[in-house]
């Protein structure tokens, strides 16, 4: 199927596909390669025994009009196979997008701010013997002014 839209109107940028593609550039640095996604994969049990997974999720957040930002607030979790392991990748994106992010040539659009909302935790996590560490960001973005 394809969908057409009108193309009268600049689009909000996908604030979590613009992170899953800066952090797959990071995540091509280390190994093994972490997958990088938006997802948890149903099979992700037997891809943590390769890999860990970076798991990018927009959780809430807004478009403010007047200041032509949008202000979501995304999860950035690691799932691994230990929690060492996880916490090692997580404490390393967690510096990476507040020292690298904001100012990284490869984002398409302008980053105002980043704020860390909550550091680094394990929530309870649906398989003891993995490990799921997350960070919140609230990330402010520029509405691009042109899509042409």
């Amino acid at each position: 199927m394809t969908i057409i839209i009108p193309d009268d109107l600049v689009p909000w940028p996908d604030a979590e596909q613009i992170i899953v593609a800066a952090l797959d550039q990071v995540a091509q640095q280390m190994t093994p390669q972490p997958w990088v996604g938006t997802w948890i994969p149903d099979d992700y049990e037997n891809q943590i025994q390769q890999a860990p997974l970076i798991v990018v999720q927009r959780t809430t957040g807004a478009a403010d009009i007047n200041n032509q930002v949008d202000v979501p607030l995304v999860e950035i979790g690691v799932l691994a196979e230990t929690r060492a392991d996880a916490q090692k990748i997580n404490s390393y994106l967690r510096a990476w997008m507040l020292d690298v992010f904001p100012t990284y040539p490869q984002v398409p659009v302008r980053i105002v701010s980043i704020t860390e909302r909550v550091g680094s935790v394990m929530p309870p996590w649906i398989n003891p013997d993995h490990r799921y560490v997350n960070a919140l960001y609230e990330i402010t973005i520029r509405r691009p002014r042109s899509h042409k």
